[in-house]
């Protein structure tokens, strides 16, 4: 033993894995340090607005959804800060887009570079058409079931005689006149004035 103590190669050698030894103990506990430190959470955050840049003078868009669900991954702070100010934007930005049928993408703004985002859904299904606004005919409607027995209705006339209806394009291509249905209760028996309720568009 005392042979192999003197022999230099020896010492090298237990001095290299001591070395090793050390170095590995030290990194293992640096590494238990870090993740104590700076765990890595995963937050849900549910119905964030999303926002929506086009020209809504001229055009009108459908598909889009009010809200949207976002998950954020990264540092515990960073992902509570996040979730408690709700500083960030999620939007779509339409403005270069033409006429017709669109799947675009989320976007997000002001969210930190280390955070790992999420976003659902992630695309949309978007149509833009031009605006338009026409005027159409209103044709008033009561239940004839309301009157009193004995009693028919000799006319019935609306005041404004139309209505202007502003739309996508397609669906007010689609109308021909409006609808105003009046509403009371059984038994009418005179000549009356009301407000019309809510009607339909044919």
């Amino acid at each position: 033993m005392d042979k192999m103590m003197d022999n230099p190669w020896f010492l090298r050698i237990m001095a290299l894995l001591l070395a090793f030894l050390l170095f590995f103990t030290v990194k293992s506990g640096d590494e238990a340090v870090d993740s104590a430190g700076s765990g890595t959470v995963t937050e849900e955050i549910e119905d964030v607005a999303l926002e929506v840049f086009y020209d809504d003078t001229n055009l009108m868009v459908s598909g889009l959804p009010e809200t949207v669900d976002l998950t954020i991954s990264g540092p515990t702070s960073i992902v509570q800060t996040t979730r408690q100010l709700k500083d960030f934007t999620l939007f779509v930005d339409l403005r270069n887009l033409t006429l017709g049928e669109h799947q675009v993408p989320i976007q997000t703004e002001n969210l930190s570079e280390e955070l790992r985002v999420q976003i659902s859904p992630a695309f949309i299904d978007i149509t833009i058409e031009e605006r338009v606004t026409q005027e159409f005919r209103i044709d008033p409607e009561i239940n004839e079931r309301l009157l009193a027995e004995g009693f028919v209705l000799k006319g019935i006339t609306a005041e404004p005689k139309t209505v202007a209806v502003t739309g996508p394009k397609s669906v007010i291509d689609a109308i021909s006149f409006v609808k105003a249905t009046v509403t009371g209760e059984a038994g009418l028996d005179d000549s009356f004035t009301t407000e019309a309720g809510p009607g339909s568009c044919q």
